[in-house]
């Protein structure tokens, strides 16, 4: 009798733990890709003069069957950005329709002023249409509104609120894996956009007061991020170890790519909020 209750019983726990695989493959695959979440931060510096917002968007890999890209204008829009910062990969490696993302970047623009980078998604591998080629050698960019500022390594000044964006990508890299930036103004508010942080030193981190970054998509799977490097060899060692520099803000990003999942590691954008540091008069 106690010889036939075993094997029933393994196979009972084993149906269960099938079960609840396929629960959690399917939650992982239909559910969380498709909620949208919004992380909220402040920082306050003395170089900064007015309260402004900023929006960081990262890694959307935009596809013609997804939601995503209305429900995260929609939430853009609730917000009211002073600037939104686009950081790099909203075309997806599959597709490489530059058209998806030029639209998703002018109905941006048209919430607020735009900061983008290109991400390794953006480029051509071959001699395909990307983003990167619509915005360097196309006139596809003449229609941007003025408020678009594609960044490479040049910076943008918005003197009205002591702001100075920088901006490094791939195609700044190039094959050669050398790079130049322009240093920051130390008397504005510098922030560096930056798909993926590999490239960039300590000391080069260390030199802006910002970092905005991509690239990483969390893991995707949370309780995979410290064997990340295992599988994804173009991660910042110092992303996965959590080594990087505090203001270093890397986003786990929107869409997806080759690993349509995610776990306890949702699409995100986040609102950050940049306060003056009131400074009080002695009496």
């Amino acid at each position: 009798m106690r010889k036939l209750l075993l094997p029933k019983l393994t196979i009972s726990i084993l149906g269960s733990a099938a079960g609840i695989a396929i629960l959690l493959f399917l939650y992982a695959q239909f559910i969380e890709p498709r909620q949208l979440h919004c992380s909220n931060l402040t920082i306050a510096s003395a170089k900064i003069h007015n309260p402004l917002s900023i929006v960081l968007v990262s890694d959307m890999h935009l596809r013609s069957d997804s939601t995503l890209p209305t429900k995260v204008l929609d939430k853009i829009t609730a917000l009211k950005p002073t600037y939104i910062c686009l950081a790099g990969d909203l075309e997806n490696h599959h597709t490489q329709d530059h058209r998806q993302a030029l639209t998703f970047i002018k109905r941006c623009a048209a919430i607020a002023p735009v900061i983008c980078i290109i991400g390794n998604s953006d480029m051509c591998e071959e001699n395909r249409q990307c983003l990167y080629c619509s915005l360097v050698y196309r006139p596809a960019t003449d229609s941007f509104p003025k408020t678009v500022s594609y960044l490479r390594n040049n910076g943008a000044l918005f003197t009205n609120d002591n702001l100075q964006f920088y901006g490094f990508d791939e195609a700044t890299r190039g094959g050669t894996g050398t790079f130049k930036l322009n240093a920051p103004d130390t008397t504005r508010f510098s922030i560096l956009l930056v798909h993926n942080t590999l490239f960039m030193s300590d000391d080069i981190l260390a030199s802006y007061n910002l970092v905005f970054a991509g690239h990483t998509h969390g893991a995707q799977i949370a309780f995979l991020k410290p064997f990340l490097n295992l599988y994804a060899s173009t991660i910042d060692p110092r992303y996965v170890h959590n080594k990087l520099p505090k203001h270093v803000i890397t986003s786990t990003g929107i869409g997806l790519s080759f690993f349509p999942i995610r776990f306890l590691v949702p699409p995100t954008l986040y609102d950050i909020k940049l306060l003056p540091i009131v400074r009080r008069m002695a009496l």
